[in-house]
Order: structure tokens, then sequence, then C-alpha cells
């Protein structure tokens, strides 16, 4: 793997971030995107497969979004930040509506238009957001042509979804296995923090020697 790093220090947001890279130029086709902050071991190779299967279907969608069930230590320490709610066809997982953070109650509003063509539509509740997003190309040219939209979850993913007149759309995939959280605070940081001791990260574990170093210089990142 050759990795190229650029650095961006006049980014203050996600938004501003991924504008920089669409300037660069260096996305030249569907890539993931992962949270520097994300803590995981989960194989991204199923949801990768299905979200090629689904832009061979259709051309239109911009992202999949990746979802898991919080179940673990985590869960107990941290706000629930990443909870939401999912709306979604049952059928082709495309996403029709997602709540998350302090909006994710257990009710949601849903227009007709949810279920303009469509019998049928699947609410969850209890998912978290990963953090982690497979994408096509065009969602950076959306991101290019939206300035005000500075995050993925809070910004792009509604924007698209007021907008689906225009033909853009999203995508939903739950991870089966593994462990993708994200330190979005410090309780969220212990809750982690207290997952890898349990090796629920594994290999990402203390006694994992090759890792050690990679653990340490994640503990010195937050603190600093």
């Amino acid at each position: 793997m050759a990795v190229h790093v650029l650095a961006a220090p006049g980014c203050l947001s996600e938004g501003e971030a991924l504008r920089f890279v669409e300037e660069k130029d260096v996305v030249k086709g569907d890539f993931v995107l992962v949270s520097g902050s994300v803590v995981g071991n989960v194989d991204l190779r199923p949801a990768v497969q299905a979200h090629v299967v689904r832009r061979g279907i259709d051309r239109q969608a911009v992202m999949t979004l990746l979802l898991h069930q919080g179940c673990l230590a985590s869960d107990t320490s941290a706000p629930y930040l990443d909870d939401c709610l999912v709306v979604a066809d049952p059928c082709s997982h495309q996403l029709l509506k997602l709540e998350h953070g302090n909006r994710a109650v257990h009710t949601a509003n849903m227009g007709t238009h949810v279920f303009g063509e469509r019998d049928v539509v699947v609410v969850r509740s209890g998912l978290r957001l990963s953090h982690v997003y497979i994408c096509a190309p065009e969602a950076l040219v959306l991101l290019s042509d939206n300035f005000d939209y500075q995050s993925i979850a809070g910004d792009l993913v509604p924007g698209v979804l007021s907008e689906q007149e225009l033909g853009s759309t999203l995508y939903v995939h739950e991870l089966a296995r593994g462990y993708a959280e994200r330190v979005g605070n410090r309780p969220g940081y212990v809750g982690i923090v207290e997952d890898v001791v349990g090796r629920w990260t594994y290999p990402w574990v203390p006694d994992n020697s090759g890792n050690q170093q990679d653990l340490c210089r994640f503990n010195r990142g937050f603190y600093m």
C-alpha cells in the first residue's frame, strides 16, 4: 500500500478537508472515507462489494453509510452522540431518513413522498454511525457545490435526503461483525479504552506488541 499524506492545516471541518481533496484531484474512483478518530477492526470487503454492485444498478448512488449495533462497554460510558434512527427501503437498503445524536428519538416524521414508489419501509433504532462511508466521486462534487456542508452526517446526508428530486441517493450497510467506534469526547474515549482492554478491538490490543506504538500514539494524540 502506498500512503500519500495531504497536509491541510487550514481545514477545520470534514467538509473543508474533503473540498481540499477534491481541489487536489487525487480521487479518481470510489473510495472509503474513515474518520481519523475511528478505532475499528471491521472487514470492509462485504460493504465495498455491496456498494460496487449497487453502483452498477444505480449510478446516482453517491454514498453507503456503514452502521452497527452498539452493545459494548463504550455504550455505557459515552453519551449516545452516534445513536441514530434509520428509515430505509428493506429491499434496496436505500436510506430515506436519518436522525442521529440529540435528534435520534424513537419517533420520526415522514412525508408521504417516502412511500411514493414503495409499499413498505423499515424504521430502525438502536443503530450507531460508524463514521465509515463508502463514497462515489460524486460525493466530493456535492461538497464542492455546497460550501455550507461542514460535516457528512450533519449536513451532506440530510441535504441529499431533502433534495431527492435532484437524483442523488444514499444507502446503508449494517456491519455484521467487528468493532468500529469513534472517539468524539472524553467519555467516549473512556468507553473505547474499556473496549480495547476487553479485547473487542483485537488485534489492536495492548498485549499485541506490534501495535503498542500505535496505541500509545492514539492515547497521546487524544490528550494533547
